[in-house]
């Protein structure tokens, strides 16, 4: 695949808490010290009882004991058990062009770091949680694994914390005592953010309190309620809660009681939505993950609800909390728990339409992605960053296509589609799992088996199977068989890629030549990438002016305005490189900053690495010392926190920079080098490349010394 592909959107940092934390302060000190002297926790109990809440809270206060901090793994998304390790690696930001095994790769980075990892929502995974787990606490006796689950894990080791609902007061209690349960202290904060002025008195305390012990003390039910307060007062609502909820009396376990409670309050919510909402939120729970407006427009409108309801709807149940929106992230989304998913999933199934909603989110996320993989420069940001906001929901409409009979092929066409989106995002542990798991399904010879066997080869040609390649002419094979000009074009392309990683240099000039010449004449915008591996081969043979050449051929196709970063900022970055090493480095630090800022664009730690050690090393050869000092520290944490080895994909580079580096600590000295090299590399990464980014800012930190 590409020599440096890697977008990390800070993973694995903490959920942000949307509405305020009430209450369980004896729970958080208790959990607190059980994370403090045990190495595998499960935070149990039913679903809507503040798990995940909890959890997060514990971490947060827990966090500053761990050298290596906290990193939290959401589950809730993942419908595939074997995927469970590849999130775990995402969330820790390790590089997902590791040829290793994902579990490989997370023992190995843990092995001797100190972390909270928290798996949150294991319950439909239990057996692969179980396994890695199990696996991880003996194998990284430095990680502490928080876990939240409706049901214990069951390895050896675990410690279960079961999370009780907040307390009610007794029935009995004298009225003055009763604002002390934290029940009646959630419903009061959740109803004033409802009705502004919403306060318990000595008046509404009793109902408060029936209502809460009618709804067993569950946060996400006492939730629910309170939001109604917008259409009820708390007299009337009281009365419907009473004529919905049965009394759950002689049940014989209290789990079942709070189980039965919970979906009672949910079905009340639901039967108190109008007919818009209710089939919105059965549809919307095909969606694993956070989606956007227009999704939710696309896959779940027509018939009973049509497309220009939607958008009411969506502010219907965003009311009713049903439906929580994030304006904070990159691109707008909104979220639905995973226990009113579930409910929205059970009435969806009872309606007989569940295939079709599925069938629509499959063909919408393709969509998406055809539209980024037919017309990369257009626009490229902003629908990368769509597809990334929504990736739990791409990777869940490749199950539902694998998973309906007939369908294999909707799904390899989504995979198919994805290329840009996997290039850019370099999730491609992920991308051959899939692929793997697809051409499994598939029988005889298509487009899409040719597509996809290529692109299977491919990532294992740059994993150093040599089978890689011969794979690759298998599917160069089958499309010209099937006369499919664009795929037999792609896969040349893919082909000439896995020459590079083979180290085959003048096979690979020929065949990139001829992918180029291809997918031009079929129209396809990925000819421009033949530059690309073009140009690589021809540096790694030592011709410095035919790789700067094909670089700069290809910075020509780019559109002017800029708006196509990923490619380009490879083409500057190899430009760069070989220019420098003709000794040019004037031109070539200039294109480096360019690439530098469009890898911060597309929020990929690996690219900047390799931008940053290269602007160290020119800093090097022109003698500003301090400054590569500084560029090369800024570099080092980069691998460390990828996990990979410096520099991968260009054999070499990483030797002729650290050779720069030592030559320029020798003669600056080791105490100064040293000193603006760790000062450097203790410098927060986003602060660090905004100086690396500007001349004047990074020469007034040299300049300023230590803070």
């Amino acid at each position: 695949m590409s020599p440096v592909s890697q977008v990390n959107d800070r993973p694995g940092q903490l959920p942000r808490e949307s509405t305020g934390f009430v209450g369980r302060a004896s729970e958080l000190a208790a959990l607190g010290t059980l994370v403090g002297r045990a190495r595998l926790v499960t935070v149990t109990g039913p679903g809507g009882v503040g798990k995940t809440r909890l959890a997060v809270r514990a971490a947060a206060a827990a966090g500053e004991r761990y050298a290596n901090g906290v990193a939290f793994v959401g589950l809730s998304g993942i419908r595939d058990p074997g995927l469970l390790p590849q999130a775990v690696v995402s969330a820790l930001g390790l590089s997902q062009q590791d040829s290793r095994d994902p579990a490989d790769m997370i023992t190995g980075y843990l092995r001797e770091r100190e972390l909270l990892l928290i798996l949150d929502t294991c319950e439909h995974l239990l057996d692969a949680a179980a396994l890695f787990s199990e696996a991880l606490a003996e194998s990284a006796p430095g990680v502490t694994i928080l876990a939240t689950s409706r049901q214990p894990l069951d390895v050896h080791g675990e410690n279960l914390y079961p999370l009780s609902p907040l307390s009610v007061p007794a029935r009995g209690t004298p009225a003055a005592a009763r604002d002390a349960g934290d029940a009646v202290d959630l419903f009061a904060q959740r109803a004033a953010e409802a009705v502004p002025g919403f306060r318990v008195t000595g008046e509404n305390s009793g109902q408060i309190v029936r209502l809460c012990r009618q709804l067993d003390g569950i946060p996400l039910a006492i939730e629910l309620a309170a939001v109604r307060l917008r259409e009820f007062d708390l007299g009337e609502l009281a009365r419907r809660l009473d004529h919905r909820l049965a009394l759950l009396s002689g049940r014989d376990h209290a789990a079942d009681t709070r189980h039965r409670a919970l979906r009672d309050a949910i079905g009340w919510s639901y039967d108190l939505c109008g007919r818009p909402d209710q089939v919105l939120w059965q549809r919307l729970s095909v969606f694993a993950g956070p989606f956007t407006a227009q999704a939710a427009r696309e896959v779940c409108g027509g018939g009973a609800l049509p497309r220009d309801e939607v958008p009411g709807a969506l502010v219907s149940l965003v009311d009713k909390s049903v439906l929580a929106r994030d304006h904070s992230a990159a691109v707008p989304c909104y979220r639905m728990l995973d226990t009113l998913r579930e409910y929205g999933a059970e009435r969806l199934e009872k309606t007989g339409t569940a295939g079709q909603v599925r069938a629509r989110l499959t063909a919408y996320y393709g969509r998406l992605a055809e539209e980024l993989n037919s017309d990369p420069f257009n626009g490229q940001l902003d629908k990368y960053r769509v597809l990334r906001a929504q990736h739990s929901n791409v990777m869940t409409s490749l199950e539902y296509g694998l998973s309906v009979p007939g369908q294999e092929h909707t799904a390899t066409d989504v995979l198919s589609s994805l290329y840009w989106f996997v290039e850019i995002s370099g999730n491609f542990q992920e991308s051959k799992y899939h692929l793997d798991k697809t051409l499994d399904r598939l029988d005889g010879p298509s487009p899409g088996r040719a597509h996809a066997t290529a692109l299977l080869s491919l990532i294992r040609a740059a994993e150093g199977d040599p089978d890689g390649v011969a794979g690759c002419e298998e599917a160069l094979a089958m499309a010209a068989g099937l006369g499919d000009q664009r795929t037999r074009a792609r896969c040349q392309l893919y082909y000439s890629q896995a020459l590079l990683a083979a180290g085959r240099l003048p096979e690979t000039i020929e065949a990139a030549k001829a992918a180029g010449e291809m997918l031009a004449e079929a129209g396809d915008p990925t000819a421009d990438v033949a530059f690309l591996y073009l140009g690589l081969a021809f540096l790694l043979s030592g011709d410095l002016e035919a790789s700067y050449e094909s670089a700069a051929a290809g910075l020509r196709r780019m559109p002017a305005d800029g708006r196509e970063r990923w490619l380009s900022s490879f083409l500057y970055t190899l430009s760069a490189l070989a220019l420098s090493l003709q000794g040019q480095h004037k031109p070539a630090e200039e294109m480096l900053r360019t690439a530098l800022s469009m890898r911060q664009d597309l929020g990929d730690p690996m690219g900047a690495g390799f931008c940053l050690g290269l602007l160290g090393y020119v800093a090097a050869q022109q003698g500003r010392l301090e400054e590569a000092a500084w560029l090369m520290g800024i570099t080092a944490p980069v691998w460390e926190t990828l996990g990979t080895e410096p520099f991968t994909g260009v054999p070499g580079l990483a030797e002729l920079i650290g050779e720069a580096g030592q030559s320029s600590r020798a003669a600056l000295g080791p105490g100064t080098w040293d000193d603006v090299y760790n000062r450097a590399a203790a410098h927060p990464m986003q602060d660090a490349v905004a100086l690396a980014a500007d001349p004047s800012q990074l020469a007034r930190a040299l300049t300023a010394g230590p803070a």
